[in-house]
């Protein structure tokens, strides 16, 4: 049997680690799509799935902290950028 599957995952704004008063401007909220293919046979199931199919460029994480790349350490905004469209295949047996 073949399945195919969409799904869309939301995520509302959040604020950043290190602003626990919410004062500075949050991450914004972000969606993202995804699409798979698998298919079974005699305990095989190969599969395909397609994350962030539409390249979405959006951050999942942001604290502040020092830099220590420049003079004095100030404290500065880091987020962590999502990965672009990526692809993971796979092949799994069940007995």
């Amino acid at each position: 049997w073949a399945t195919l599957s969409l799904g869309v995952v939301r995520v509302s704004s959040q604020f950043l680690r290190g602003d626990e008063a919410n004062t500075q401007a949050p991450l914004p909220a972000y969606w993202v799509a995804n699409a798979g293919l698998s298919a079974q046979w005699r305990g095989f199931e190969a599969f395909v799935t397609l994350n962030n199919l539409l390249n979405n460029k959006y951050e999942t994480f942001g604290t502040f902290a020092p830099d220590a790349r420049l003079p004095d350490r100030p404290v500065v905004r880091f987020v962590t950028p999502a990965p672009p469209i990526n692809v993971l295949a796979g092949l799994r047996y069940t007995f």
